[in-house]
């Protein structure tokens, strides 16, 4: 669909006309005109998936928008048994990058265990964290879950900045 194109409102199932409509009908089971085709060749696989695990965090930062509904929201989170589930799911769509984030996901006590399988069944697995909870032995955990890649967050360029955002005063160390 293009800018140009006004014969939807722009939703997923315009999304998926269009696409449809393109597509050049070589191919899937026929009863979408090829378009799971188009959306799940090699080129078009699914590669990247941000997963907030639990809405739990340490911190208070200015800009979050679930300070107030925080714990309410928590009591939403997939179990390590729906995790491992969800995990599974996302295996049948190709063989992803999952990044593990949150709210904070080292708050998930299980988070080790769901990013070991996670690794185990073939995904690549990354860690977004703001990074106050990590010690050396929490670093240690995260590289024997086979944890590929973390991002450490920060919000300023000075501890200043950083903690006054955050809240929490010594975290931008």
């Amino acid at each position: 669909m293009t800018a140009s194109d006004n014969s939807g409102d722009g939703t997923i199932k315009d999304v998926y006309k269009s696409i449809k409509e393109k597509d050049d009908g070589g191919g899937g089971d026929g009863a979408d005109g090829g378009a799971s085709k188009f959306m799940m060749n090699k080129e078009n696989q699914l590669r990247l998936v941000f997963w907030e695990t639990t809405a739990g965090c340490n911190l208070e930062c200015v800009h979050c928008r679930r300070l107030d509904v925080a714990s309410e929201l928590m009591k939403n989170d997939l179990t390590t048994e729906q995790s491992k589930k969800m995990i599974d799911g996302l295996t049948k769509a190709g063989k992803c990058i999952l990044v593990l984030s949150g709210g904070e996901p080292l708050f998930r006590p299980d988070i080790y265990e769901i990013a070991e399988y996670a690794d185990s069944v073939g995904l690549t697995v990354a860690l977004a964290t703001n990074g106050t909870l990590v010690t050396p032995e929490v670093a240690q955990k995260i590289a024997d879950a086979k944890v590929q890649r973390v991002a450490i967050s920060l919000d300023g360029a000075t501890p200043e900045t950083h903690d006054a955002f955050r809240k929490l005063p010594g975290s931008f160390d």
